[in-house]
């Protein structure tokens, strides 16, 4: 294998579509395996090394919301997308970990909410990274939010024991069950 294969195979990737950022991890992938064929004397010489990807900033500007937009947002919201939104503005969690977020890892009472597990085309899992599983804490608007949503899950099914007073969130019934469910006691996004 040659540099010039190398550099062809990469170029041929960003014609077909691939970021930069995509490409430079297949450089490294490749430069990786060439290396170790370095190392056990298969090549004299890694035609992998020094090859330059390009730009690997994201192809589009990230846009975010600013304050007025978020509550104008909000507002125009019905429960339960409005609590789901809230949560994600306010506590910066992922999609896939809050549509995984389930009764027992919801404290209300410590105003914590623990992040165990994210769901990906419909299939729960634990996070990508030991960084990704964390305790966040929450604030007042969020707990509200959430006593908001337990009261409108009695009033539409039995996910949520009506026994239970509203800050008791551990009761065994419901621990299975994510907090953001349809009426099948699905989570939104599960097939």
């Amino acid at each position: 294998m040659a540099r010039v294969d190398v550099q062809c195979f990469l170029a041929d990737k960003r014609k077909h579509g691939f970021s930069g950022s995509s490409t430079h991890g297949m450089r490294t992938a490749i430069s990786k395996v060439l290396q170790a064929a370095v190392d056990w004397n298969l090549l004299e010489q890694n035609p992998a090394r020094g090859i330059r990807i390009g730009d690997r900033a994201p192809k589009t500007e990230r846009l975010y919301l600013n304050p007025k937009e978020v509550e104008r947002l909000l507002t125009s919201l019905s429960e339960p997308c409005r609590t789901l939104v809230l949560v994600a503005v306010l506590t910066g969690m992922r999609i896939g970990e809050i549509l995984a977020l389930r009764w027992r890892a919801l404290d209300l009472d410590r105003g914590v909410i623990q992040v165990r597990e994210t769901v990906s085309e419909g299939k729960f899992g634990s996070p990508k990274t030991k960084s990704s599983r964390r305790d966040i804490p929450i604030s007042q608007p969020v707990c509200d939010a959430f006593q908001t949503h337990i009261a409108g899950c009695r009033q539409k099914g039995p996910r949520i024991s009506s026994s239970q007073p509203a800050n008791r969130h551990r009761s065994t019934r419901r621990t299975y069950f994510a907090v953001f469910c349809d009426q099948r006691a699905k989570p939104w996004g599960y097939p």
